[in-house]
């Protein structure tokens, strides 16, 4: 049922008219049958206030996702700067204090009380910084060292002692020899700025005891002697395979020739595997021309001659003019020959 307007004679009487408006439309809405009002139509003023709240709330989520950024990139960058300062902390800890070969016999001189000077070698390989082969030092009278006979009874917690120095100073130790009494023990010891080798010789171990040398030299040492071998090195490797490591002991001695304006050298040369020269007793024959270039001939046992049949080149029997080589055919000592002007 739907239900009853009240409408007042002005309603009746201008009912149909146009633009009439009834009074009544504005009035207070009145109770339906069923006791509820009508609801009136919602007003704009609700609309605005919706799209308020949601620029509000669009906004506090841009704002939060910003905050959450900001966070994330300071998080980051503090675990960078913790990361940076751990990394430095920990550079700082490995790095070593310098030293030197004199300060580490100095050191040891503390626990071995020998008196005497090392009587053999380093026969480290130690590659220079910038070059491409090794070089080995065969001089005795440059290093620093201590050396002399301990009882056998001691020989073993001597020894001990003078490693524990080393490991000390922060040493890197690889044993080549671990000896016995018949047998010699033998030991490098390896940093970036000091190398040393510690030997023990029994020998003689039942009357003077048994041997103990520990010789070392700063690796600034070896710097002389590799450039004095470069130009040797660099007419070696254009001739042969760079794929080995090799090196040369000592300093090369050149000789003249017997023609004006032609050198000669022998040096030892050979492969270098597991820190050790592997052909020491090979030489490396070299000359050198009147242009002053070095050129690498072959390589020789120290004890045999290279046969004359070998001297094939002019250049060749020029530099070797006169030089000892073996005939292959009678076995017989003879000179290379060169009839050439002289």
């Amino acid at each position: 049922m739907n239900p009853q307007r009240n409408l007042n004679d002005s309603d009746i009487e201008n009912a149909g008219h146009p633009g009439y408006v009834s009074p009544s439309a504005n009035a207070a809405p009145k109770p339906l049958s069923d006791g509820k009002y009508a609801q009136p139509v919602p007003h704009q003023k609700g609309v605005r206030s919706f799209h308020a709240l949601k620029v509000i709330l669009i906004s506090g989520l841009l704002l939060a996702a910003a905050i959450g950024v900001i966070a994330v990139v300071l998080l980051f960058a503090q675990s960078s700067t913790k990361r940076t300062t751990n990394e430095q902390k920990k550079t700082s800890e490995t790095k070593l204090d310098p030293l030197t070969a004199q300060q580490t016999i100095e050191r040891t001189a503390v626990y071995f009380k020998g008196q005497e000077k090392a009587k053999t070698p380093l026969t480290i390989p130690i590659k220079v910084k910038g070059k491409n082969f090794y070089t080995v030092i065969p001089d005795v009278d440059i290093l620093q060292s201590l050396a002399g006979y301990v009882s056998k009874e001691m020989s073993k917690q001597q020894r001990e002692s003078i490693e524990k120095s080393l490991d000390y100073d922060k040493f890197v130790k690889k044993v080549f020899s671990e000896g016995d009494e018949k047998t010699a023990y033998l030991a490098d010891f390896t940093r970036d700025d000091v190398v040393c080798q510690l030997s023990v010789d029994p020998a003689e171990h039942d009357t003077k005891g048994d041997w103990t040398e520990l010789r070392c030299l700063d690796i600034s040492a070896y710097t002389p002697y590799a450039d004095a071998q470069q130009p040797l090195a660099k007419a070696y490797s254009a001739v042969t395979s760079t794929a080995t490591h090799y090196g040369f002991i000592g300093k090369p001695v050149p000789k003249d020739g017997a023609l004006s304006g032609y050198k000669l050298v022998e040096i030892p040369v050979g492969a270098v595997t597991n820190q050790r020269m592997t052909t020491p007793d090979n030489l490396g024959m070299f000359y050198q021309m009147p242009d002053g270039l070095w050129y690498y001939f072959r390589d020789r046992n120290r004890d045999v001659y290279v046969e004359c049949e070998n001297f094939t080149g002019e250049n060749q029997r020029r530099a070797y003019a006169d030089q000892p080589c073996r005939r292959r055919s009678t076995g017989t000592i003879e000179t290379v020959k060169y009839g050439g002007k002289r």
